[in-house]
C-alpha cells in the first residue's frame, strides 16, 4: 500500500511541476508580446509627432527647409515598420 501512495505522489508533482512551467512560460511569452505591442504604439505615436513639427512652417516654428533637404535623400518614415511608405 505504501508503494502505490509514493508513486501517486510522484506522478502529482511531476504533473505539478509540468504545469509550473507551462504556465510561465506563457506569461514570459505573453510579457514579450505586450512589451512589443506597446514599443510598437509608442513609436507610432513618435513617429506622427516628428511627421506633424516637419510640416510646420517655418514661421510657426517647424523646420520646413530640413524636411526638404531630408526628402532630397529620399529619407522616408515607414508605416508600422513594414517598409511601405504612407
Amino acid at each position: 500500500m505504501g508503494t502505490q501512495q509514493i508513486m501517486i505522489l510522484v506522478v502529482v508533482i511531476i504533473v505539478a511541476g509540468a504545469a509550473i512551467v507551462v504556465g510561465y512560460t506563457m506569461f514570459q511569452q505573453q510579457n514579450y508580446i505586450n512589451n512589443r505591442s506597446a514599443l510598437s504604439q509608442d513609436m507610432q505615436i513618435f513617429l506622427t509627432q516628428v511627421q506633424k513639427s516637419y510640416m510646420l512652417l517655418v514661421t510657426f516654428g517647424g523646420p520646413a527647409e530640413i524636411w526638404k533637404v531630408l526628402t532630397r535623400f529620399k529619407w522616408r518614415i515607414t508605416s508600422a515598420g513594414t517598409g511601405q511608405t504612407p
